[in-house]
C-alpha cells in the first residue's frame, strides 16, 4: 500500500527478516510435557494461536505463555508469517494492533503456539475479547523453517475490535510494520503503569482523538466501516 511506510519494502529484505526471526527463535520441536501423552497427540488436542506482539518471547506479556507452558497447556510450534497482508500498527502506549484489513499493510511475522482450552480462555482474558478490546479471528499462516518447505496452516490471532478498526487505520496507516520489535517497545507502557482510572477503550479513544499530522488516508474497506461494526 502506498499509504504504509513499509518496514519490509522488498523481497530481499523480507527474506532476511524471515531468516533473522527463525534463527533468533530456532526451529524448535513441539515441547514434550512430563506426562504419558506424546507431543504430537497433545498438539492435536490444541488450537493454533499466532502471537505478533507482547505475547512473544522477550516481550511484556510473555509471562503468560511461560506460565501456560509450565502447566502443560501451551506448546511452541514455530515462527509464522501471515499469508495475507494486514496492517500491524502501534496505538496508545505503543500497544500493537493487528487490523482486519486483508490486502493492506504487510505480511506479519510472529510466533505460533498450540494451546488448549484452558490457555485459550486465559489468552482471551488478557486480550479483553469480552470487553471489546480485541477479537479472535482465523488467519492463514506460513510456518517458516530454514531450508525446508513452508507449510501453510490455519491459526487464530487477536485482531483489533471492529468498533475502532476504521479509526485506528486512519490514524496509523502511515507506519505499518511487518514485525513488532524491540524498537517499537522503547516507549511501551505496561498496564500497571498506565492511568488506572481509565479503561483500555478509553485510552484507545483518547489516542484516536488526538490530531494527526499525516494526510487523510483512503477509506477503509466497506465491510469494516463504522456502519457495519
Amino acid at each position: 500500500m502506498p499509504d504504509c511506510q513499509m518496514s519490509c519494502n522488498n523481497i530481499t529484505e523480507m527474506r532476511r527478516a524471515e531468516e533473522k526471526a527463525i534463527k533468533k527463535i530456532g526451529n524448535h520441536p513441539l515441547h514434550s510435557n512430563n506426562n504419558s501423552v506424546c507431543a504430537q497427540k497433545s498438539a492435536e488436542e490444541k488450537v493454533l494461536v499466532f502471537v505478533y506482539g507482547t505475547l512473544k518471547r522477550g516481550f511484556g506479556n510473555h509471562w503468560l505463555v511461560e506460565e501456560m507452558i509450565a502447566g502443560g497447556h501451551v506448546e511452541f510450534v514455530g515462527i509464522g508469517r501471515s499469508e495475507e497482508r494486514y496492517p500491524l500498527v502501534c496505538g496508545p502506549y505503543q500497544v500493537p494492533f493487528l487490523l482486519y484489513l486483508d490486502g493492506f499493510g504487510e505480511h506479519v511475522f510472529g510466533e505460533v503456539y498450540a494451546i488448549d482450552a484452558f490457555a485459550l480462555q486465559r489468552f482471551d482474558e488478557l486480550e479483553g475479547t469480552t470487553k471489546g478490546h480485541y477479537v479472535r479471528r482465523s488467519i492463514r499462516l506460513r510456518l517458516l523453517k530454514i531450508g525446508e518447505e513452508e507449510n501453510v496452516l490455519e491459526s487464530q490471532a487477536y485482531f483489533a475490535a471492529n468498533s475502532y478498526t476504521p479509526q485506528m487505520w486512519m490514524k496509523t496507516r502511515h507506519n505499518c510494520l511487518c514485525t513488532y520489535s524491540v524498537e517499537e517497545t522503547k516507549n511501551y507502557v505496561r498496564r500497571k503503569d498506565r492511568p488506572p482510572h481509565l479503561s483500555f477503550l478509553e485510552h484507545i479513544n483518547i489516542f484516536l482523538s488526538q490530531q494527526s499530522t499525516h494526510p487523510s488516508p483512503p477509506p477503509a474497506p466497506p465491510e469494516i466501516t463504522a456502519g457495519h461494526c
